[in-house]
């Protein structure tokens, strides 16, 4: 059959096939069954265009044994202290697994800017082949796990090891305190003793609750949130004590 008359399938993200193709099968059924198992998750999702063979660009049938065996690319972030960055939600410009050496060269270099600069965020991750989402992690994290012990990379980052994370109950003991002070006749003189107006500590208490809430505790600026209003409290309470202790002798 002359090559004009080949029709290959395109794999694109989104639904309506525009933009630049990331794939190209032989066959229609392989293709519509992977396009089928990414919609359940990618964001935007995904869609297929037939073009003729001599129109595309991409080699054919790169990915087809993978989705033969059951397999699908998930795109695994990793933060370098292993948990997830970021949803699998997305497609990338190909479903290239990266190799062994690539992840390697990445963290190595990753490690190295760490070092430099304690305050530096990276990660490691790419495409992984697996039949599920959490093998997909599983799968990642070995890798990581394979690459830190090979390059002696401690599991948690110094500064992670240093750093509390404050619990849901540790910021709503904290707002029950000031939400009573703020309630009482005497709470703009208590603001004024904080050094805070009340809208500020209301404010400050709200953003810190969500994020408790919504695991962002490990954020600098919520820590530096809760130390200061820690420290407002403890400060208020040694003075409260000391007049109180005044009054009485």
């Amino acid at each position: 059959m002359m090559e004009e008359n080949i029709i290959v399938y395109q794999l694109f993200p989104g639904m309506y096939a525009g933009g630049e193709p990331i794939a190209a099968f032989s066959d229609k059924e392989t293709i519509a069954t992977l396009i089928e198992k990414l919609r359940t998750f990618i964001e935007g999702g995904v869609s297929m265009k037939g073009v003729h063979a001599e129109q595309n660009k991409l080699p054919v049938d790169k990915y087809a044994r993978l989705v033969e065996m059951g397999l699908v690319p998930y795109d695994i972030s990793l933060h370098r202290d292993g948990h997830l960055f970021e949803p699998a939600d997305l497609l990338g410009n190909n479903l290239d697994e990266p190799t062994i050496e690539e992840h390697y060269e990445h963290i190595l270099a990753m490690r190295a800017a760490e070092l430099a600069d304690p305050d530096k965020v990276w990660g490691v991750g790419g495409i992984f082949w697996a039949p599920s989402l959490g093998l997909a992690i599983k799968k990642a994290k070995l890798m990581r796990k394979i690459l830190f012990t090979a390059l002696d990379i401690p599991f948690k980052s110094d500064k992670s090891k240093s750093q509390k994370i404050y619990t849901l109950k540790e910021v709503t003991d904290l707002s029950i305190w000031y939400d009573y002070q703020l309630s009482i006749e005497s709470s703009a003189k208590f603001a004024a003793e904080v050094g805070r107006s009340e809208q500020q500590i209301r404010e400050e208490l709200a953003s810190l609750l969500n994020a408790a809430r919504s695991g962002k505790g490990e954020s600098s600026a919520y820590r530096h949130i809760f130390k200061a209003l820690k420290r407002s409290k403890k400060r208020y309470e040694a003075e409260h004590l000391a007049s109180i202790s005044s009054a009485t002798r």
